[in-house]
């Protein structure tokens, strides 16, 4: 038994903060289609921004690749252009993605073409049905300048794929 007093008592939703892209902008696909590309030149279609089918109000990069060709992967192609990324640096990509069958697609930096070519640093991933978290760490060895991009080439095999929260940043090193 006792007395209770209770003063100023606030109850709030707890906002999160927005998504940092590092080096890529648009990452979170929250503000529509640009500045991402097919290829380097190409806008994605509004088609290409849809709302994530697990996650209502959370909008994710979607593509349906009707063919596949092991050999030329890069002919169904997400990017990003105008990185600059430094010949040499270390930079780590991270992103969320999965499919509609287990499957693998290529992340990775590279040039965004003329006069050099399209020189790049890609790592194979494999998705799965499920989202998942990818860390990939790619060293700019031989390339690099202030047009450079983010690339995911998923046209390896026939699939749906979704992709979220693209972030690029330098990497700080360690393991």
């Amino acid at each position: 038994v006792s007395e209770v007093y209770i003063d100023n008592v606030r109850l709030v939703v707890a906002s999160e903060p927005p998504f940092d892209g590092g080096l890529v902008t648009n990452g979170g696909f929250e503000d529509g289609t640009s500045p991402w590309l097919s290829g380097v030149t190409d806008p994605i279609g509004a088609d290409n921004v849809i709302d994530d089918p697990d996650d209502a109000g959370n909008k994710v990069y979607f593509r349906n690749v009707t063919s596949g060709d092991p050999n030329q992967p890069f002919l169904f192609n997400l990017s990003q252009r105008g990185l600059t990324i430094t010949p040499g640096e270390t930079y780590e990509l991270t992103f969320r993605a999965r499919s509609s069958v287990n499957r693998t697609i290529l992340a990775g930096i590279g040039l965004s073409g003329p006069p050099v070519g399209f020189d790049n640093v890609t790592e194979e991933v494999s998705l799965t049905t499920d989202w998942q978290d990818f860390t990939v760490v790619l060293t700019a060895t031989g390339f690099g300048d202030a047009d450079s991009r983010v690339l995911f080439d998923m046209g390896a095999a026939v699939s749906e794929v979704y992709i979220d929260n693209v972030r690029l940043v330098v990497s700080s090193g360690g393991g």
